[in-house]
Order: structure tokens, then C-alpha cells, then sequence
């Protein structure tokens, strides 16, 4: 029987953010992209937050011209029924994790999108990936 878990979108905040002129972009060209993922949960509050970290680095200076990060608040109805007491770690089912990772990976590219425009780098996208992909290195799940 599959476990029925009642998630909503907690609270959607842009932590950090920051725009660094280059003069060696080529719009042509892009960026080199990097990409991190950290969560945190509060079972108290029912929460587990991911923040997402996006920056595109200047692929001849590799500075960081574009920056952030934002954080993706979840609300998980009765969090306590997935807690694993052993050590304090949660346990939901796989899809779960995923539709929570895709959904703050989109959050946090819209901000981006939104922060970039009327600057040079406003046709500049984060590429789309494959969270289950991402899930399964963020939280080492099986395969």
C-alpha cells in the first residue's frame, strides 16, 4: 500500500542575490553553471526547507557574475509518522523528495529570472535537469 503524504508550499524567500558585471560575457557563449542543494527540517513546525543555490560563473574569468539562493519551505502534514527515531532523520517516499526538490529547483530559476531582468544576462536560463537525478545524490537514495 503506498504511504499517502499531504505536503504544501510553506514559504518562498530569495536569501541571496547578486549581479556582477563582466566584460568578457558573450551571450552566445553562456555561463558555467554551478548548482547546490542543502535542507533542513523542523519537525516541530512540520517544515523541511530547501535551498537552492544557483550561480553562473564567466567562462573566462570563472568569477561569479550572477548569484543565489533561495529557500523553498514545505509544510508536511503528521512530519512525525516519517521520522526514522533511530537517528532523527526523515523518511518519505522517494516522489515525495522529488516533486519538492523539482518544484524548488523551479522556484528558485523564476526568481533568478526574474532578479536578471534588464540586465545582460536576462536571456540567461538555469538549464532544466532531472531532479530525480539531483534527489538521488542529494539524499543517497537507492536507485
Amino acid at each position: 500500500m503506498e504511504t499517502q503524504v499531504e505536503i504544501a508550499i510553506a514559504k518562498i524567500k530569495e536569501i541571496e542575490f547578486s549581479i556582477q558585471p563582466s566584460i568578457t560575457f558573450n551571450p552566445k557563449e553562456g555561463f558555467n553553471v554551478g548548482f547546490a542543494v542543502a535542507n533542513t527540517t523542523d519537525v516541530e513546525k512540520q517544515e523541511i526547507d530547501f535551498q537552492i543555490t544557483i550561480d553562473f560563473k564567466d567562462k573566462v574569468t570563472n568569477e561569479n557574475v550572477v548569484h543565489i539562493k533561495a529557500s523553498n519551505k514545505f509544510f508536511i502534514n503528521e512530519m512525525k509518522k516519517f521520522v526514522v527515531e533511530k537517528d532523527r532523520s526523515l523518511d518519505l517516499p522517494e516522489d515525495v523528495m522529488i516533486t519538492m526538490l523539482s518544484l524548488s529547483i523551479s522556484h528558485t530559476r523564476a526568481l533568478l529570472a526574474k532578479g536578471t531582468l534588464g540586465t545582460p544576462y536576462e536571456d540567461q536560463y538555469f538549464p532544466i535537469i532531472n531532479p530525480k537525478e539531483i534527489a538521488r545524490q542529494v539524499f543517497k537514495a537507492n536507485p
